[in-house]
């Protein structure tokens, strides 16, 4: 059997003060807890997708996405024997559909661990391959996926944020100005003038 390689990055979680706006997180009513959130982001199908398209571009042979032949005779024999032989493919994007999208993130997730540190906002992310090279390209290339889409979904964040806080604005503004016309006409009406300083 091959051997199998683990290889192992770190994510130090650094909650950005801006990012903890009171008024963000009132409208959009966000109680989080933040390590937890940020697992959950790695660990989306968003990121998964954009690690195998990624992998893809790289042009590097992988056993994850099927491209890197298995040299191992006996291991082949086996396989041959009981039909478990995987297909290997020379061009991955002829024949890339959403089915092998699909089945090359189920075996990405199966082969990945990510775990916060106890007691820090630091998270564990490794990879499980036949090559060891393999399992470092992929958990940088996870990595590095996570922190660029995490840099979208806060300006995403900041986007909504400036959103409401216009609407909000021309919701005020409207208010304040019925309230200065009805103001104006009560004291017309009611012969009240206000001497200016």
């Amino acid at each position: 059997t091959l051997p199998t390689y683990i290889s192992t990055g770190k994510i130090f979680l650094e909650e950005d003060a801006s990012r903890m706006n009171p008024l963000l997180e009132m409208a959009m009513g966000k109680e989080k807890n933040f390590v937890e959130n940020e697992i959950e982001l790695l660990t989306s199908r968003t990121v998964s997708e954009k690690t195998i398209d990624n992998l893809i571009k790289s042009g590097e042979k992988l056993y994850l996405l099927r491209t890197k032949k298995d040299d191992d005779l006996v291991k082949n024999s086996i396989r041959t024997l009981f039909f478990l032989n995987r297909e290997v493919f020379d061009d991955i994007e002829s024949v890339y559909t959403d089915s092998l999208e699909t089945e090359l993130i189920k075996e990405l997730r199966e082969n990945w661990t990510i775990e916060n540190i106890p007691n820090t906002e630091i998270l564990n992310v490794s990879y499980e391959s036949n090559d060891p090279d393999e399992a470092a390209l992929i958990v940088n290339t996870l990595i590095s996926v996570y922190q660029q889409q995490d840099k979208r979904w806060e300006n995403n964040e900041l986007i909504y944020l400036q959103n409401f806080l216009d609407t909000q604005l021309k919701i005020k503004s409207s208010e304040l100005l019925d309230v200065e016309t009805k103001l104006k006409t009560f004291q017309e009406k009611n012969k009240i003038f206000v001497l200016d300083k």
